[in-house]
């Protein structure tokens, strides 16, 4: 049997009194995580209309998450913020299925800015992919990946 331990019940706390304070609805909510910690708020944005975002998630964070981004620097969780803030949760999804099939193309498109642009391509650029069955379980392996060699194997592999 499995348990789950609702570690991020502080952090969905949180958001949640974020939103309440500040008369937010909960579809405006642009969520980062990447770890098990973050499940409840990802869950929660996802599940509400807003946005979900795995960055060099482990598996729990990737399976919560709608996108998941796996990168060598924060970039392009600034441009899918930017297009979340300007256009709304369908211009970010778009980007991202644009994304993942032409980065060039997707990153040539008027919602991105310019400056931000110019950032991201001046280094390896990112793999940002809408995360499914069919996907789920190589982003996972990926991300493994990438958390150890930015982080280390001992912080890397942590949950």
């Amino acid at each position: 049997m499995i348990w789950f331990i609702p570690w991020g019940e502080g952090k969905k706390d949180a958001v949640l009194d974020i939103i309440s304070k500040n008369g937010f609805n909960p579809s405006d909510l642009f969520y980062i995580g990447d770890s098990i910690t973050d499940v409840q708020p990802l869950r929660f944005a996802k599940e509400n209309s807003g946005i979900s975002v795995s960055f060099n998630g482990n598996e729990y964070a990737i399976n919560e998450s709608e996108i998941a981004v796996l990168s060598e620097n924060t970039t392009i969780t600034s441009i899918l913020a930017d297009i979340f803030n300007t256009y709304g949760t369908s211009s970010v999804l778009e980007f991202v299925e644009l994304y993942s099939e032409n980065p060039t193309k997707a990153l040539e498109a008027d919602y991105v800015k310019g400056d931000l642009k110019n950032t991201l391509t001046k280094s390896k650029l990112p793999t940002v992919e809408i995360v499914n069955t069919d996907n789920q379980e190589k982003l996972i392996k990926s991300s493994a990946i990438m958390r150890r060699n930015l982080r280390g194997e001992s912080i890397g592999g942590l949950g």
